[in-house]
């Protein structure tokens, strides 16, 4: 019997210390489907963990997409920027966040926001 996860479900690895949240096949299946007000409060559920120095991560790393144009071809590229407002709205430091994709070239696919 295989233990798996469906999308929203968090699994939290005390030795690691980060919440690791399965958001499906796509970044569309969880993330990008919210409102911005939504998804701060999907993000603000684990905020205790995260105030007590745990990490979020969103894993997305089942499919190899290149997240910029799922995003872009479903017109939500605002969401990334949600995100990076999410983090410094929460005063999160660098290494609390992370978003985990299949994409090799995720840091060149992603545009820095100006």
């Amino acid at each position: 019997m295989r233990n798996l996860l469906v999308p929203s479900q968090a699994v939290f690895n005390p030795t690691m210390n980060y919440v690791r949240v399965f958001c499906g096949f796509s970044i569309m299946e969880e993330i990008a489907k919210r409102d911005k007000e939504q998804l701060y409060n999907f993000f603000d559920s684990y905020i205790t963990l995260i105030e007590l120095g745990s990490k979020l991560v969103l894993d997305i790393s089942t499919e190899a997409e290149d997240i910029t144009i799922v995003l872009q071809e479903n017109n939500k590229e605002y969401i990334l920027d949600w995100i990076l407002d999410y983090t410094i709205d929460r005063n999160f430091r660098k290494d609390q966040f992370e978003i985990w994709v299949s994409d090799f070239n995720c840091k060149k696919n992603i545009n820095k926001k100006k």
